[in-house]
């Protein structure tokens, strides 16, 4: 028997995200309990999810999770004895282009809903506290892949995010001005969870086994 005959390697499986958009929510928003419809078409947000628009095509948004593991060492053995999970983080970092009301909150920490352009000129001005005081979102990202009508969506909710860094802004006449933020996510109470991922679409329905799940009530 050969390595041919019992490896299980599907090239189908390896997805790439084509499209993707990053909503913003208020933390009083409702959580989305599913992304697409019995039809597997993408559904409706729920109110108050804001697109950020535009995003990096280099780094628009991209995902990091960090554990740390306490470990304990016993006489005469040479490597740990037990190991415990004593932190876990999962921080999302986008890297948006527009210049808008939503993205500009975020990166600057600043309420702006009762901000208005001045009569005539239109000009929006808004000074950034001395000590932002730290705000909580619903954020949820979804990727798209695969042609139209085989279309996959991957969505990741981070259910009770704040900014935690920005990115310098520069003004340049080669590149275009771009707000680096940076989210972390914390579990909300209510919820019991602080990250959901979601795979789903008619495309995603074809590779179903092959990802290795089967359909409930099948």
């Amino acid at each position: 028997m050969s390595l041919d005959t019992i490896k299980q390697k599907q090239s189908d499986l390896i997805r790439k995200s084509l499209d993707a958009a990053v909503f913003v929510a208020p933390y009083s928003a409702t959580l989305p309990t599913a992304l697409t419809d019995a039809t597997g078409a993408i559904q409706p947000l729920p109110a108050g999810y804001v697109d950020l628009g535009h995003l990096s095509q280099d780094s628009g948004a991209s995902f990091a999770r960090e554990s740390e593991v306490s470990e304990v060492l016993a006489l005469g053995s040479l490597t740990p004895v037990r190991r415990d999970v004593t932190s876990n983080s999962s921080t999302l970092t986008v890297v948006a282009l527009e210049t808008n009301k939503t993205t500009l909150e975020l990166y600057t920490g600043v309420a702006l809903d009762s901000v208005t352009g001045a009569v005539g000129s239109g000009e929006v001005s808004f000074a950034e506290a001395n000590r932002p005081a730290l705000k909580y979102y619903r954020v949820l990202t979804v990727a798209q892949d695969g042609d139209t009508g085989s279309e996959i969506y991957i969505g990741r909710l981070f259910t009770r995010a704040s900014v935690t860094e920005v990115g310098e802004v520069t003004a340049s006449a080669e590149d275009p001005i771009q707000y680096e933020i940076t989210f972390a996510t914390s579990p909300d109470d209510e919820a019991g969870y602080a990250v959901k991922h979601f795979f789903g679409g008619p495309g995603w329905l074809a590779l179903l086994e092959d990802a290795g799940f089967t359909q409930a009530g099948a």
